[in-house]
């Protein structure tokens, strides 16, 4: 090898090394994009799970309700 080779050689090594240092600045943005978006995500999971539980239990209370009617309206029927 001569030294215009050599020094060639130690060009790619060097734009090489500069792209790598950009792919990694560009993935750790990424990842730090990634751990924020999950968190966002975890957040609404959990505003979802709540929202699901209120709708149930306000259901359930809606049908009690409509339940006692029912039997309150056909006892009244009975005793009237």
């Amino acid at each position: 090898m001569d030294e215009s080779q050599v020094i060639k050689f130690y060009d790619k090594l060097s734009e090489m090394s500069e792209r790598i240092a950009r792919m990694e600045t560009m993935l750790q943005a990424r990842e730090e994009e990634n751990t924020r978006i999950t968190s966002i995500l975890d957040e609404h999971e959990e505003r979802i799970v709540s929202l699901e539980e209120n709708k149930a239990k306000f259901f359930g209370i809606k049908e009690f309700l409509a339940w006692s009617i029912a039997v309150g309206i056909a006892i009244w029927g009975v005793l009237k």
